[in-house]
């Protein structure tokens, strides 16, 4: 009896842990929607507290079987709660109401920056909140055609951006639900990790904040993710359909968000994908980028713009840590134009990073042919992401949403417990003139370094117990 009223409380302290997470969501509607300094102030006190309670929840329930219903309680409450929230803490937002109201009324959005006669009619208060009008879209096609219906559902109701904001959360909505049914479903993933895996996304309150929370299209790509991992985890042989799906589902996400391009190089380096395999991968990954930019840039001016908008998004002066770092580089070579050749030196450590870690997994497999390596592959895909993301001129919060949903199979704990203090990036609002707190972001970004490195030999070691074959 003893035994079973001590079972019986903690699963009320479980219960009621679980209830006060999901209610805290609360707090991030209740602070007013105008980014100035006490306002941050709250929120970052409220993401700190949040976080405690979310790894508090870890703590009580990582060794537990938890329910279907329990885990929908754990996704569906908070995004519902967060729903109301206003895109204060990022202007991105609106730019995606903006193009995807182009692409709805036939226009196309890479054409001609926002504030173009050509676009003048169609001008509302997506436009005025818009910032940076003089340029066209700088988001691939297939995330273009999303905002496009995401705008589409909210011009039902009505033309303010209000709506289209709406409609665009649908859109996110859907996705995260269509990802997490998909994954909870898998049964060829190993169990006891997948489950800690999806608790771990599940209490993290960064991607609810930034996916549903502020409309990030980050969000658009967990449903491939999801979809990507299921069919690696099929223990069937490398068939042509698919190394086909696998290519079109990189593929369609290169073409929401350029950096899942990196997602490809792993299985042109995994050995036991044939080299015609290989060929037909790199082919239906082209074929479905070339598709789904057809309906934009079958006009050379609109290909032109988007190329041209990228190199200036490269070039424009952020202050990541690795930038930084570049910089001093860059004036201790004595470059009369060192803000021009950072960002250089930081794609070309980019590159470079992602080539080492793709050379140091051939010569793995090469060394460890009888290991089941498929789970191995989704780890090498995730740090060559993680190398992506880290290594960058900015290091934007939302970015490691895919990151975070990935470490669902990877359960990476550093990944999920660290990576949250991303959001302390908005620390630069706490100063009435913004401005980048450079200690504090390179604290961050060190302590996640530290974490990620130290916990690389247990999960080496987990993943070599676990894929022997």
């Amino acid at each position: 009896m003893n035994v079973q009223q001590t079972v019986s409380e903690n699963n009320r302290v479980v219960f009621f842990s679980i209830i006060l997470y999901c209610i805290t969501f609360i707090g991030y509607i209740l602070i007013p929607a105008i980014r100035e300094p006490n306002n941050i102030g709250a929120f970052l006190t409220l993401v700190t507290l949040h976080s405690t309670v979310g790894y508090i929840v870890w703590v009580k329930i990582r060794h537990q079987t938890l329910t279907l219903p329990l885990l929908l309680l754990l996704f569906l409450v908070p995004r519902l709660i967060i729903v109301p929230m206003l895109p204060w803490l990022s202007d991105d937002v609106y730019g995606y109401l903006w193009y995807g109201r182009l692409a709805v009324h036939g226009m196309n959005p890479f054409i001609d920056g926002a504030d173009s006669p050509l676009f003048s009619h169609l001008r509302n208060s997506s436009y005025d909140l818009l910032a940076y009008k003089q340029f066209p879209a700088i988001y691939p096609p297939l995330a273009e055609a999303f905002m496009a219906l995401g705008v589409g559902i909210g011009e039902l109701f009505s033309k303010e951006w209000f709506t289209a904001f709406m409609g665009w959360k649908a859109v996110l909505f859907i996705g995260e639900l269509t990802a997490f049914f998909i994954l909870i479903r898998e049964r060829n993933v190993e169990s006891d990790s997948l489950r800690k895996g999806i608790i771990l996304f599940l209490l993290s309150p960064l991607p609810v904040i930034e996916i549903i929370g502020q409309g990030h299209n980050d969000g658009l790509l967990l449903p491939f993710l999801a979809i990507m991992i299921i069919i690696l985890n099929n223990r069937k042989e490398w068939s042509l359909s698919k190394v086909i799906y696998l290519g079109v589902l990189i593929g369609c996400m290169t073409s929401i968000k350029v950096y899942p391009i990196v997602l490809i190089l792993p299985l042109l380096l995994y050995r036991s994908v044939s080299i015609r395999h290989k060929a037909i991968l790199c082919f239906s990954f082209a074929l479905t980028i070339i598709g789904m930019s057809f309906p934009f840039f079958s006009d050379y001016r609109a290909l032109n713009n988007f190329v041209e908008i990228l190199k200036f998004y490269n070039l424009t002066s952020f202050n990541s840590p690795p930038l930084l770092f570049m910089r001093e580089i860059a004036q201790i070579l004595g470059s009369e134009k060192w803000w021009e050749l950072a960002p250089k030196l930081v794609t070309i450590a980019r590159v470079s990073s992602i080539g080492i870690i793709g050379v140091l997994f051939y010569r793995m497999l090469k060394r460890n042919q009888n290991i089941d390596t498929i789970n191995v592959l989704l780890f090498v895909q995730f740090v060559m992401l993680l190398a992506f993301t880290l290594i960058s001129p900015k290091v934007h919060t939302w970015y490691f949403v895919p990151l975070l949903f990935l470490n669902c199979i990877v359960c990476s704990r550093s990944v999920a417990f660290v990576l949250p203090l991303q959001l302390f990036s908005y620390s630069l609002y706490l100063l009435a003139i913004p401005k980048e707190l450079f200690y504090l972001e390179w604290l961050v970004w060190g302590i996640f370094i530290v974490a990620f490195i130290l916990e690389l030999p247990y999960l080496k070691t987990r993943l070599m117990q676990k894929h022997i074959g």
